[in-house]
């Protein structure tokens, strides 16, 4: 267990590495970040890991790549909210690899099959909120790899995921408007409620 905890969390300083160059920042971007948090990263991504490896998983290594990027992706998300297309294409194409990989040798090709569906059908959700609601287009994509992440595991977990995440959003949102941080009207950063449900539900086990 002890490796993987390890290996999770210096995987996650490399990326905090980039984090702090902030170069994932554009000029019309208004960051709400100090990068002098970069550890925050390290740090969480060590304490997810140990309750993932301590629920245990037919697909180890997917449910740790996609920790890994998904911690840093939340940063990002409330750094700049907005999630970088070359950041979700590169991270999500290794998490899409392994989980073929993992689940072909393990679970097997109906698992894979879910987790397909699942992806789908968490995207297709998401889209529908970014039509009608201030979701963005990238929410959806994250989504979409999420629903497999955890598809691969069981319907359950996809329904846990996503009960998770908006109960994660409300409590964030209640949170700012309490402390007078945000206004009703206000963008919420809803990368991380998703990042945290899927957490939530793959903590329990899968």
């Amino acid at each position: 267990m002890w490796w993987a905890v390890i290996a999770a969390a210096a995987a996650e300083v490399a990326l905090s590495g980039w984090f702090c160059s902030g170069r994932y920042r554009r000029v019309t971007d208004q960051p709400r970040l100090n990068l002098r948090w970069w550890w925050a990263g390290p740090a969480i991504t060590a304490i997810a890991a140990i309750l993932l490896t301590r629920a245990g998983s037919g697909t180890p290594f997917t449910d740790l790549a996609y920790l890994v990027g998904a911690v840093a992706m939340s940063l990002i998300d409330l750094d700049v909210h907005r999630i970088p297309d070359r950041f979700l294409a590169g991270w999500g194409g290794l998490v899409a690899l392994l989980l073929v990989i993992e689940t072909l040798t393990g679970p097997g090709p109906s698992a894979l099959l879910r987790a397909a569906l699942g992806g789908a059908a968490l995207g297709l959700l998401y889209l529908l909120f970014a039509v009608v609601a201030s979701m963005g287009l990238g929410d959806v994509k994250l989504a979409l790899l999420t629903g497999s992440v955890l598809g691969v595991h069981s319907w359950q977990t996809i329904y846990l995921g996503t009960l998770a995440a908006f109960a994660a959003a409300a409590a964030a949102a209640i949170l700012l408007m309490a402390t007078r941080r945000s206004r009703r009207q206000d963008h919420l950063a809803f990368g991380p409620a998703i990042v945290a449900g899927a957490l939530v539900a793959l903590a329990l086990g899968g």
